[in-house]
C-alpha cells in the first residue's frame, strides 16, 4: 500500500538523508556540551542544522506523498531539553524547543 502512495525515488532520498544524519547525531551531541560564553558559532551552527534543519529537509521530501494519503503523521523527536533547558547545552536546548514549535506549527497548518 505504501509504494503506491509514495514514489520510491523520495523513501530512497528520505533513507540517505536519515542515515547520514545519524551518523553525525552522537559525536556533535557529545561533543557539544558547553558554556554559552565559549560555545563557538560554528558549534551552535551544527546543532542547529541537525536538530532543527533536517527535520524540515526530511518533512519537506516527503510531505506532498503525506498530503495525497488518505492519513498519515509526521514524527519529529524533541526532548525535555526543549522544555527546561540543559546546562550546558544551550543549542541542543534551543534545537530541541524549535522542533516542539515547529512541530506543533506543522499541526494546525496541516491537521485534517
Amino acid at each position: 500500500m505504501i509504494a503506491r502512495l509514495i514514489r520510491w525515488s523520495v523513501v530512497n532520498r528520505f533513507l540517505v538523508l536519515l542515515a547520514t544524519l545519524m551518523l553525525g547525531v552522537w559525536g556533535v551531541v557529545s561533543l557539544r556540551s558547553t558554556p554559552i560564553d565559549a560555545l563557538p558559532m560554528e558549534d551552535w551552527d551544527v546543532v542547529l542544522r541537525l536538530n532543527l534543519c533536517a527535520p524540515i529537509v526530511c518533512t519537506k521530501a516527503c510531505l506532498a506523498a503525506v498530503k495525497r494519503a488518505p492519513s498519515g503523521c509526521i514524527v519529529n523527536v524533541a526532548s525535555a531539553a526543549g522544555l527546561v533547558g540543559i546546562p550546558y547545552g544551550a543549542a541542543y536546548s534551543a534545537s530541541k524547543s524549535g522542533i516542539i514549535g515547529l512541530t506543533k506549527a506543522m499541526a494546525a497548518e496541516y491537521a485534517r
